[in-house]
């Protein structure tokens, strides 16, 4: 398991909560993991910077080629998207929570060229699964508090602790 970059994350979730994806991918998930804890959110895979009024943002990582072309959209769009959102959200002091949940099925190139602006920029970290077998996820969000579990059932427990 790769160690905590930084400290950990103390703050909790404050709402409202923004959930999108850059990438495309595994928003669902987050979702999920929202519900099971009973945390309230707003979801929408095309969030535009503009509507982050404050709050937490949640933002699923990880390109999936399949859910770029449905959305109609290139990683370049996505990264342009995902920056103003954080931009946006940190104007507004709210905080971005990245997650990286789908493993090294949401890594490679076009992957990488979304999450690492992202993981960059955010304000914590969690990754679930063997995403940083290569310890890239842990290098591109050097210094921020990274929460790495086994599993995407384990960040249930991650996003419990924060409410």
């Amino acid at each position: 398991e790769a160690p905590s970059a930084g400290s950990e994350y103390t703050k909790k979730i404050a709402t409202p909560v923004f959930v999108t994806t850059i990438g495309q991918s595994d928003m669902n998930v987050v979702e999920q993991v929202l519900k099971k804890v009973g945390i309230e959110y707003t979801a929408d895979a095309q969030l535009k910077a503009d509507a982050v009024t404050g709050g937490t943002v949640i933002m699923a990582v990880g390109g999936s080629n399949k859910g770029l072309g449905s959305a109609g959209v290139d990683a370049n769009q996505e990264v342009e998207r995902g920056q103003a959102i954080i931009a946006a959200a940190h104007a507004a002091g709210a905080d971005v929570i990245c997650m990286h949940l789908g493993g090294t099925a949401r890594r490679g190139s076009t992957s990488d060229i979304m999450i690492q602006p992202m993981l960059e920029a955010c304000d914590f970290v969690v990754i679930a699964g063997d995403g940083d077998s290569d310890g890239q996820l842990s290098a591109w969000a050097a210094g921020k508090p990274i929460k790495s579990v086994a599993d995407s059932k384990a960040v249930v427990g991650v996003i419990e602790a924060l409410k």
